[in-house]
């Protein structure tokens, strides 16, 4: 740390930062539904607001050059998901206010092993305009009545008042909208306050978020820090942080969990985590795209062969969501037909890498090789 006294630290003080967070939960635990859904609709505010400046950055992080196409993505998995993910939280506050079944018009069906399968996409009338036939269900555990499933939906804001410490958020680095999101669901689902730590790659984004979550930073319910791996694991260990979440790779998760090195394996064989409180992660996965046979039109080969690509492609790949594995039948009669159109779609969609990989400049003419002696070497 540098002496100079000018030279302003922009290491947080954890302890301060964490007393704000502790003592505006006392606070929230007095506050009613009411004025939690309110607060929801300033963020939503702060968020539109901001939404500029948010893909704007997010473009220069990924050295997008102005009028790039895959400035949509910037827009959609950025301030576009935080805005509708809002919309969702606050129209079950206003249920649950009400005293109004938060599943009323919900779609509830059985799911194969003693679960329930609850319709959650299309959502309303933008999800069914933008994503026309699609849509997605989320499956409880097994053994889980509707009557539990009704009488528990709503999570944390069932009970208001009850404090639950604070979540420190380790942030997502590829999808920008990840951070707030796991804030907001911490905020509200969970009922703690959060501290965000940002992921290095998304620190230029740290100013934003700052404006997006300005209505919940002044009330002490959010709090935004920036710096590395030690900032990360003193805030972990903190005992004023009673959970951590993050979002990222299984190493990352096994370097707070465990520790690294010979101890951490050394730990991982006992069983002993170095972290010694609840963690949650979301570590990516290896989603399938699965392609049913059929008589399948040009146009239909075309328009799915594009989807595969989208799916595949979105933030170059760098995405929980995106597809790892194409499953076809073998005996599709049209199988290489759309393996063509799927080649040419990716051949044909936007690239980050030649932006990214420095220019080599211009090629220099190769020497022509010797001529040979036909004489000598027939």
């Amino acid at each position: 740390m540098s002496t100079d006294p000018t030279t302003r630290s922009s290491t947080p003080d954890i302890d301060a930062l964490l007393a704000r967070l502790a003592a505006g939960e006392r606070t929230r635990a007095r506050t009613p539904l009411k004025d939690r859904r309110r607060l929801l609709l300033e963020v939503a505010a702060t968020t539109a607001a901001a939404a500029d400046r948010w893909v704007r950055t997010a473009c220069q992080i990924k050295q997008l050059p102005p009028g790039s196409l895959l400035t949509g993505e910037e827009w959609i998995s950025g301030p576009y998901a935080v805005l509708t993910y809002i919309q969702a939280l606050q129209h079950t506050l206003r249920r649950l206010e009400s005293g109004t079944d938060v599943l009323a018009d919900a779609r509830i069906t059985a799911a194969p092993g003693r679960r329930l399968a609850v319709r959650v996409l299309p959502y309303d009338s933008f999800d069914r305009l933008l994503m026309g036939g699609f849509h997605a269900e989320v499956w409880t555990r097994p053994g889980v009545t509707e009557r539990e499933l009704r009488a528990t939906a709503g999570l944390g804001q069932r009970s208001p008042e009850r404090i639950r410490g604070t979540t420190l958020v380790l942030g997502a680095g590829n999808i920008t909208s990840i951070p707030p999101l796991d804030v907001l669901y911490q905020l509200y689902a969970e009922n703690r306050t959060t501290v965000l730590k940002l992921n290095p790659v998304t620190d230029p984004l740290a100013d934003v978020y700052r404006s997006v979550f300005r209505p919940l930073t002044d009330r002490g319910l959010v709090e935004i820090a920036t710096g590395g791996p030690d900032l990360g694991e003193a805030l972990a260990q903190h005992p004023g942080v009673t959970a951590v979440h993050m979002t990222g790779s299984a190493t990352t998760h096994d370097a707070v969990a465990w520790g690294t090195g010979e101890s951490a394996k050394a730990a991982k064989a006992a069983g002993t985590p170095k972290l010694d409180k609840p963690m949650t992660s979301e570590l990516g996965g290896v989603a399938p795209i699965i392609v049913l046979p059929g008589p399948w039109s040009s146009a239909d080969l075309q328009y799915q062969a594009e989807h595969v690509a989208t799916m595949r492609l979105h933030n170059s790949g760098c995405n929980c969501i995106a597809g790892q594995i194409l499953l076809l039948s073998s005996h599709w009669p049209q199988k290489d037909a759309f393996l063509t159109a799927l080649r040419r779609a990716l051949a044909t969609a936007p690239s980050l890498v030649p932006r990214l990989l420095p220019d080599p400049g211009p090629r220099r003419p190769r020497p022509a090789p010797p001529r040979r002696d036909a004489r000598r070497h027939p």
